[in-house]
């Protein structure tokens, strides 16, 4: 991947084929981790990569969390999946392995890449050396090399 660069209002990176293939895929499983997030009885689903993305709003005070989720959760939920989408279409939009991303899609490639490592790094608690780990510095960079390239505008 060659890092992001400013083309006018846009901002591109070349990505090789496995490379969009391996981040839309991640992204597209992002999307359907958030969904649904409790089972068929209405419980918490014992993921710790759920729990990463969606942490108690209140430690210490379950009963306050629960109500928070309650009202929020869904709402949370709907957004990751939909910041997962824009990313996925912008891959699939790609020009030649050249991904342009609009200042509008900006903030869903950040969230989607903040909420990967965030899962990512959770799934690593397993075994650091795995090659999830490789995956997740990827993410990093690539979030990097976005925000760079947003602040020099």
């Amino acid at each position: 991947m060659k890092a992001f660069r400013r083309r006018g209002k846009t901002f591109l990176a070349r990505l090789t084929q496995n490379e969009a293939a391996v981040l839309g895929t991640l992204a597209g499983e992002l999307a359907e981790l958030v969904q649904p997030l409790r089972n068929q009885d209405g419980e918490w689903l014992p993921d710790p990569a759920i729990s990463r993305l969606f942490p108690d709003a209140y430690r210490g005070d379950a009963d306050a969390s629960e109500e928070f989720r309650h009202f929020t959760q869904a709402d949370q939920a709907s957004a990751k999946a939909e910041a997962a989408q824009i990313v996925i279409a912008d891959l699939l939009d790609a020009d030649d392995g050249w991904v342009t991303v609009t200042p509008g899609h900006v903030d869903a490639w950040l969230t989607t890449l903040t909420n990967l490592r965030l899962v990512l790094a959770t799934r690593l608690d397993a075994d650091p050396r795995a090659a999830t780990a490789a995956v997740l510095d990827w993410c990093g960079w690539i979030q990097q090399s976005l925000l760079e390239t947003v602040a020099a505008a």
